[in-house]
């Protein structure tokens, strides 16, 4: 399943339900996907809200959460993105899409002015993307590497290189960073 967490909550989605735990109790409910959404490749929650990108149709869907389901689904991309391109998303009021060669900023469905600058080697193959307090986290395992972008600025802020990374399907960072 896929994976995302929002305000001591987390969600587990599959095909047909996601399950949700907080405090300690999980429950399952049932998905009622949207119109187009065939497929997730990712996952993620803000505002009480799960967003779940489908890369096949390139769209990120936004869905409420009710006390018996998760509905409501709507398309949140005002256009479309190119079909296969999308790989991750993250969210903290903006919407932030990953591609394999760089990162897509949104507010409100509509891309916005966000260039990540300074990153050498360019980015070719991102699979990974996480979002924290100041930062943007970005895992490329095929060259070994996690990326630090200021979320301001878009300027790369660290590059960590490590072996390690070249493994790497998943990543998670502190709200607080």
């Amino acid at each position: 399943g896929l994976l995302a967490g929002e305000n001591q909550r987390l969600y587990v989605a599959g095909n047909d339900a996601v399950v949700v735990v907080e405090q300690s109790q999980s429950r399952e409910l049932p998905w009622q996907r949207a119109d187009g959404h065939a497929a997730t490749a990712a996952i993620t929650a803000y505002n009480q809200r799960l967003y779940a990108l489908d890369a096949t149709a390139g769209q990120l869907f936004r869905y409420r959460r009710t006390g018996t389901a998760i509905t409501d689904g709507t398309p949140w991309l005002r256009q479309a993105q190119p079909a296969t391109a999308l790989r991750d998303v993250g969210a903290d009021g903006s919407v932030y899409l990953l591609t394999a060669n760089g990162v897509q900023k949104f507010n409100q469905g509509a891309a916005v002015a966000f260039s990540p600058a300074g990153i050498w080697p360019s980015l070719t193959d991102a699979t990974t993307l996480a979002v924290g307090a100041l930062n943007l986290y970005i895992v490329e395992p095929a060259q070994n590497r996690l990326l630090v972008i200021n979320k301001r600025t878009a300027a790369l802020e660290r590059q960590y290189r490590t072996p390690a990374l070249g493994s790497a399907t998943a990543l998670a960072v502190e709200p607080s960073e």
